[in-house]
């Protein structure tokens, strides 16, 4: 499936043109609540679609529930929607893509669909993605996260990637320095698990260096002294870190941050990076019995050396210590115990939070146990 990008401050007039060849009357818009006006989106789509029938859609969870995709097949379907268009953070277009994929279904038990991923036919409706955003790179992946009863699931197809996406560094401007910062982190936290994953290739490893040289240099001057400049390498890290993860996967620290967000209301990319320092650590002392990459422990151990040469510092230690001093230097509290999260709630997150799919992706062997250790490190 081929996907065209456009890229710069004005790079969202080539929407017209799209729909023009698309011949479309029906636009299905799915978009955050106050981020759609404050970004600036408002204001320039408007103009580009002003002659059309436009279904907006914008009342969701910040965590898409199954119940809010539901409503929204519906309203799709009611206005004989032909086009879908996402401008938002992740939420807004992991909405979209998994309305437009379930209502290209023939199957009605759509539930259950959700929860066993058994999707069966293409996309038939054309998505074009406007991320709001530098962090979740919705709009290059073939997924999207559905919450059933508080319960994360990842909607999965080929045909799910938007068509076509457009990184205007103007829409992050008015992102505040939190968001910019848990967005930013979260991009970086996927470039560097991808790169660990068991699932890397060469051209997953490719992103995943560019993800994190980008963000790395960047991501702190773009939270506190924002630039057009600096926005777009942001958005470039991002969606490069997006890129690695279609491919590659994420591992065991996005396991663990869903119930975090969940139960304790901590953003999302945020509760991702809590572990990640610790994580680094865990995986730079892997050994030959606990190594779960096929490559070999020797290729795992090469692969650490390497980010830890990105990161600074002689050693795995000093490296990790720069990893939580970039956190920090962000504004973005290290502790669980400074965020309200308690010793005895280290058990709810790992029940609710140890996915043996995700588990499987990291290059060392993890179990309960040892993600108890992780926790209690950082408590």
């Amino acid at each position: 499936m081929q996907i065209n990008e456009f890229i710069g401050i004005d790079c969202l007039n080539q929407i017209t043109e799209i729909i023009k060849s698309e011949n479309i009357q029906n636009i299905f818009l799915v978009t955050g609540k106050k981020s759609f006006e404050n970004s600036g989106a408002k204001e320039k789509l408007d103009e580009l679609i002003k002659n059309l029938n436009i279904t907006h859609y914008f009342d969701f969870e910040v965590n898409p529930k199954f119940e809010d995709v539901l409503k929204g097949i519906d309203l799709f379907k009611q206005n004989n929607c032909e086009l879908i268009i996402s401008c938002g953070g992740g939420s807004a277009m992991d909405i979209a893509k998994s309305i437009s994929i379930l209502s290209s279904q023939k199957e009605t038990n759509l539930r259950e669909t959700v929860i066993k991923n058994s999707i069966i036919e293409d996309n038939k409706y054309t998505h074009i993605a406007i991320p709001t955003t530098a962090g979740s790179g919705s709009e290059v992946t073939h997924f999207g996260v559905i919450y059933v009863n508080n319960k994360k699931y990842s909607l999965t197809h080929k045909s799910m990637k938007p068509n076509f996406y457009f990184l205007d560094p103007s829409l992050l401007m008015s992102n505040s320095e939190y968001q910019k910062a848990t967005s930013g982190i979260d991009a970086f936290s996927q470039a560097i698990e991808s790169f660990w994953s068991v699932n890397s290739n060469t051209e997953s490893i490719e992103y995943s260096i560019k993800a994190i040289e980008l963000l790395w240099h960047n991501l702190e001057d773009a939270v506190k002294t924002p630039t057009i400049e600096n926005l777009q390498k942001i958005f470039l890290g991002s969606n490069y870190a997006g890129k690695a993860i279609n491919i590659a996967k994420t591992t065991a620290s996005h396991s663990i941050s869903y119930p975090i967000t969940t139960f304790f209301k901590i953003s999302h990319g945020h509760a991702v990076y809590l572990t990640i320092p610790e994580m680094f650590y865990f995986n730079s002392n892997i050994t030959e019995k606990d190594c779960n990459d096929k490559r070999g422990v020797n290729y795992v151990k090469e692969k650490m050396k390497k980010l830890q040469q990105m990161f600074g510092g002689n050693s795995f230690l000093e490296a990790k210590q720069n990893l939580e001093l970039f956190g920090k230097n962000l504004n973005l509290e290290n502790l669980l115990s400074n965020l309200g999260i308690n010793r005895e709630n280290i058990n709810l997150i790992i029940q609710n939070g140890f996915n043996p799919q995700r588990v499987k992706n990291n290059p060392r062997y993890l179990n309960e146990e040892n993600l108890k250790t992780i926790l209690e490190k950082i408590y």
